[in-house]
């Protein structure tokens, strides 16, 4: 699991890029962005929408759909000062 701070919210995704299931332990944020530091793959923090490379893909280029699988996104509330993050979906 990636927990992520931006713009004052934290969101927490799954930890590993469905691009090769690799780790994205040292991810970088920008603009909202959530950059996979193996191949560049980058995620919308908000949604964990694949933003890129699925921008630049050929239209009927759907067999490398599933490189450009979205990140599971989970719920997350601040209670006391601690970060708890919902699994339960």
């Amino acid at each position: 699991m990636v927990l992520a701070r931006w713009e004052g919210r934290i969101y927490a995704l799954s930890g590993l890029c469905p691009h090769q299931w690799k780790p994205l332990a040292g991810a970088t944020i920008w603009d909202g962005l959530l950059t996979c530091p193996w191949h560049n793959f980058q995620y919308d923090l908000r949604t964990g929408e694949n933003r890129y490379p699925s921008n630049v893909y050929p239209a009927g280029a759907e067999y490398l759909r599933e490189q450009v699988a979205p990140l599971k996104t989970y719920p997350v509330e601040i209670r006391g000062g601690a970060v708890w993050v919902d699994l339960s979906g």
